[in-house]
């Protein structure tokens, strides 16, 4: 990742049909005490060409909610962004946002941001039309593998398909469907388990809810502190993960692995 982009606070969602808006985590909020009223949203790190988008914060259900909006939905068509894209959103401060695109484990901001890349090696590596062809590939069968398995699953479930944001910051998004149908009752924070055969990890699963077309909803669910799962199972990009879910044990999450997508 680029140094200037390490040095920044930031939050990641993922696009959602619903895209007039995005919501700020509340505990991101604290970083953004200069910020309210106009701002720009920039493109990865392209400062030729912004769009002007507005924070509001409003209260609900005695609770304050930021969002970004008012312009939000333009960007979002405008550069073709497309339901599920990750979308890792850059405080620069004084009212600048820069925003990254990951669709399938790749990096899809700009071509400059992802034309070189490191194996395992740490050998360089170019990313070209081929490579791009071969992950595309990769997450498709990965996402097939994993929706088999959902659908044979006893419990409820979903499924992950890892991306290299995910594994930066050892945090990944619960699909929203899924939140919304199984964690109505669940705290804002939760300490929860991860278990593979003997192997077992703890998380936190934080829940944000926010106003959805007049109904307070949760808009995002995200799972954190599961670096050491990855690093220990040896996950990559195009990996997947499955969740099977129990709502009568709602701390603790059966997992499974899709390395060879």
């Amino acid at each position: 990742m680029d140094d200037v982009y390490e040095s920044l606070p930031n939050f990641s969602v993922l696009c959602d049909e619903d895209n007039d808006r995005v919501m700020i985590p509340s505990i991101f909020r604290g970083v953004m005490s200069d910020m309210s009223g106009s701002a720009h949203v920039y493109r990865g790190l392209d400062t030729s060409q912004h769009w002007g988008v507005f924070v509001t914060e409003v209260e609900e259900n005695v609770n304050m909610v930021t969002y970004i909006e008012n312009g939000w939905k333009v960007f979002v068509t405008d550069n073709d962004i497309q339901f599920d894209d990750e979308l890792v959103i850059y405080y620069g401060f004084s009212g600048k946002f820069n925003c990254r695109v990951i669709r399938g484990g790749v990096d899809i901001t700009v071509v400059e941001e992802n034309m070189n890349n490191e194996n395992d090696h740490g050998d360089t590596i170019v990313v070209d039309d081929n490579n791009l062809i071969e992950l595309e590939t990769r997450k498709q069968r990965t996402k097939q593998r994993l929706g088999r398995m959902i659908f044979q699953s006893r419990k409820v479930a979903f499924g992950v398909t890892l991306t290299s944001t995910y594994i930066e910051h050892g945090n990944m998004n619960v699909p929203v469907k899924f939140a919304r149908e199984n964690f109505v009752g669940l705290a804002e924070t939760n300490r929860v388990t991860l278990t593979y055969k003997i192997k077992r990890w703890d998380a936190d699963l934080h829940i944000v809810k926010g106003d959805t077309r007049g109904e307070l909803k949760i808009v995002l669910a995200t799972l954190k502190r599961i670096r050491p799962m990855m690093r220990q199972m040896k996950l990559k990009p195009c990996h997947g993960i499955f969740f099977a879910y129990d709502l009568n044990t709602p701390d603790l999450f059966e997992v499974r692995f899709v390395k060879d997508g």
